[in-house]
Parts: C-alpha cells; sequence; structure tokens
C-alpha cells in the first residue's frame, strides 16, 4: 500500500486559500464500511475481506496493533490477536497471511473461532512473500537477494543483479544494463536460478526510480518521462506516463504531461493495469497541491480518476485492479472500479 500526506508549506498555503474564501474539493472515496483508522491494508483472495492493522498508541512501548478482519457484505469487524510490533501485513493467493514483528517474518495461522496464532519463519521482517505464497525473498547488506522456498523452509539461492520484485505468477524479475543506452528486465522462476532469465530489452536506459513495471497478457514498463520542459513546473520533473509492451515493442502515451507530476503507487502485483498519482501545484515551490489517483489501462492505455483529491490515505488494491481500499482519518473507504 501507499500513504500520502501534505508538508508544512501546503499547509499554510492551504490555510490561506481558505481565509480568502477559496474552499476545497471532497474527495469520493466509496463506500465508507469502517468507522477506525487501519494501516497495512490487504484484500481477502475472493474480494470479500479485508484485513488489517489498527493504529498502535504512541505511549504503548511495544507499539502493539490490532491484527482485525473486515466482511464488506455486513462491515462487522473481528479482532484476531493482538500483534506487538506488527507491521507489513502480506497475504498470498490462497488467502494466507504472513506479517513482521521487529525481528522476523511470522505466516499467521487463522482457525475459526479462536484467536490467530503466529508461526516464525527464518526470515527478515523485510522478506517478501511471492503472489502464490511459495516463497520469499530479502536483500542482506551486500544487496545480494535471497530467495527462500517456503513450502521447503531452505534457502534455493541468491541473485546479486537489482531485483524489482515479483511478477503476478510469482516469477523474479530484475533489471540489467545490456548497453550504455539499452536496458532488460529479465524474468525468471525461482525454480530455475542458475538458468538464463527470459530477458526482454528496450531503449535506455531508465532507473529504477524512473519506471514501473506492469503485467497484462506480459510485461509493459510504464515509463515517467524526464524531456518535458522546464517551464511545466518549476525544477522540471517527470511528467506525463507512456506504456512500452515489451512483447511487442509498441509504445503509446497514456497520460498527458498536462496532468502534472507523475509518481508511482506501489501495489501488490496487479495483472492489467498501473497505479499512478498525478499531482499539479499553483503555489511558490510547488505548495498548494492537489494530487489525483489514476488507474492506467495497459489493454488501451487510457487513464481514470479514482479519487481526487487522494492525500492523508492508505490505499490497497485488490489483485484483479477492480477493487480498491482506502484508509482515510475517518474510516474504511472501498470503491468498486469497472
Amino acid at each position: 500500500g501507499v500513504t500520502t500526506g501534505v508538508g508544512e508549506g501546503e499547509r499554510a498555503e492551504q490555510a490561506f486559500l481558505a481565509s480568502c474564501g477559496a474552499s476545497t474539493t471532497s474527495a469520493d472515496l466509496g463506500t465508507r464500511i469502517a468507522y477506525e483508522r487501519a494501516q497495512s491494508l490487504v484484500w481477502a483472495p475472493d474480494n470479500s475481506r479485508l484485513y488489517y492493522f489498527s493504529l498502535a498508541n504512541e505511549n504503548d512501548p511495544t507499539a502493539s496493533v490490532s491484527l482485525r478482519e473486515l466482511h464488506i457484505a455486513d462491515h462487522v469487524a473481528t479482532e484476531l490477536a493482538v500483534v506487538p510490533h506488527g507491521s507489513s501485513l502480506q497475504i498470498d493467493s490462497a488467502g494466507t497471511l504472513y506479517l513482521s514483528n521487529s525481528e522476523q517474518l511470522l505466516r499467521v495461522s487463522l482457525v475459526p473461532g479462536s484467536p490467530a496464532t503466529f508461526v516464525p519463519l527464518p526470515l527478515p521482517a523485510t522478506a517478501s512473500v511471492s503472489p502464490d505464497g511459495r516463497w520469499a525473498r530479502y536483500s542482506d547488506a551486500t544487496n545480494a537477494t535471497h530467495i527462500w522456498d517456503l513450502l521447503s523452509g531452505a534457502e534455493v539461492g541468491t541473485v546479486t543483479v537489482a531485483v524489482l520484485g515479483w511478477s503476478p505468477d510469482s516469477q523474479l524479475m530484475s533489471w540489467s544494463f545490456i548497453t550504455s543506452t539499452t536496458a532488460a528486465l529479465n524474468v525468471q522462476s525461482p525454480t530455475t536460478l542458475a538458468a538464463v532469465p527470459v530477458s526482454y530489452a528496450y531503449p535506455g536506459p531508465y532507473s529504477p526510480s524512473s519506471v514501473s513495471v506492469a503485467w497484462d497478457t506480459g510485461p509493459y514498463v510504464a515509463i515517467r518521462p524526464y524531456d518535458w520542459p522546464e517551464e511545466l513546473a518549476a525544477g522540471g520533473g517527470a511528467f506525463g506516463l507512456s506504456l512500452l509492451d515489451l512483447t511487442t515493442g509498441a509504445s503509446r502515451n497514456a497520460v498527458d504531461p498536462s496532468a502534472g507530476y507523475i509518481s508511482f503507487v506501489p501495489t501488490a502485483p496487479v495483472r492489467g493495469f498501473v497505479f499512478v498519482t498525478a499531482t499539479n501545484c499553483v503555489g511558490l515551490l510547488r505548495t498548494s497541491c492537489s494530487t489525483s489517483l489514476l488507474r492506467v489501462n495497459l489493454a488501451d492505455a487510457t487513464a481514470q480518476t479514482i479519487v481526487s483529491p487522494f492525500s492523508h490515505l492508505s490505499l490497497r488494491v485488490s489483485t484483479d485492479g477492480h477493487h480498491v481500499a482506502l484508509g482515510a482519518e475517518d474510516g474504511i473507504y472501498v470503491k468498486d472500479l469497472p
């Protein structure tokens, strides 16, 4: 998920605009299904439930959070367990939950009618579980990425390339540079780490910070270009978004530079879509800004505004890309997308 906010400078300019009689537009967040603040939201695979953590009491030295299950249909929330230092909730395609404490990754065992229990895994708290729940990866101090088989409980190997994450079908994605002007996305199964990966070359190079990999029937690269004229904003930046189909080589513009400064929204692997924010500012030094959440369709390179303005919200997208959960200061909202 992702959390957005505003800085003190923007707050001051917003207060000034309000004193002049200017009003801000309220965001359409969808349907509110709970009245508590939440963090680390995840969707159940069938989209019928949400799991999340309550906010920790800032005076609690154990930073304990309540792990909760929230049913979408009847809005009923149930506490499953209290977790000291709980964070980074994850879920796989079978519905198994994982979470982190201050030391390691834990697998959550759910038995109806009983409190949740936790199975410690021999992995650091920063480990990322693959969508199918078979694998986990984490990086060490040397930036090498370790791959673990969660079924056998053993490490299957390490890779030293720049790992991006998991594809929707639990393949490992990484970057490499073929030449000074050509980059490549490499895709390989954790079962065959010693084999040569499938490589998709494309003109570049673009650093991982300026692109995001998305998937439909094959991989796409969403690119934030940096070559737009400086007059579009103070200091220039990444305005507009283009999509490059790595299977066919076809490139299309998806978001016009006039939409504003583009940032990628980190989500669980979602097939068919990429989510971004677009920010436009009217004040000095990029203050008094308005940010919109956009869903970009890979099939037709169109962008749909999901929430505007988009701020002070935590976000989680369902794996099919058609539902979003939003954690706001006044509760949890869900929104269905076409």
